[in-house]
């Protein structure tokens, strides 16, 4: 599986770059998001770097949204997924907060990292 052919790529001395695109569905599942988790925790030890890459921010579960090290945004969608980005990547008053976003998505594709 992935796991196994990571370690022995770092065994090797060999970076890898672990691509998820659009997996959200297969994220409810336990089992793949314990293995995620271990992956994500030990990247280092891995040398590997991982790219999720999601429609909706709130999909994700909280136990990996907990985990991400950088987020590239495009404007959210919802109410919901704006709180669930405010209380958890945003470290400002709401107030300055919301400032902030109207700034950077003043313009269609516009996106924040």
């Amino acid at each position: 599986g992935i796991r196994e052919a990571v370690k022995q790529s770092a065994e090797k001395e060999k970076n890898s770059l672990l691509v998820l695109d659009d997996v959200t569905a297969s994220l409810k599942d336990n089992e793949i998001q314990h293995i995620l988790r271990e992956l994500i925790f030990n990247r280092r030890h891995y040398r590997l770097s991982i790219i999720i890459l999601v429609q909706s921010y709130n999909s994700m579960p909280l136990g990996i949204r907990k985990t991400l090290t950088n987020v590239l945004m495009y404007k959210p969608r919802n109410k919901k997924e704006t709180t669930a980005i405010f209380e958890e990547l945003i470290a400002l008053p709401r107030e300055e907060a919301e400032d902030v976003m109207r700034f950077v998505f003043d313009r269609p594709y516009a996106f924040k990292f």
